[in-house]
């Protein structure tokens, strides 16, 4: 099961950097308000 919750990241989206949510699973988000999830096999 993830570590991130819904409002854990709702306030990553607003700092820059690389959230790990556990299995291979991470939250990028850069300095220009973009996000994506990536997933690490």
């Amino acid at each position: 099961m993830g570590k991130l919750t819904a409002l854990a990241v709702k306030a990553a989206l607003a700092n820059p950097g690389t959230y790990q949510d556990g299995e291979g699973l991470f939250l990028k988000v850069d300095k220009r308000d973009g996000a994506s999830w990536t997933l690490r096999l």
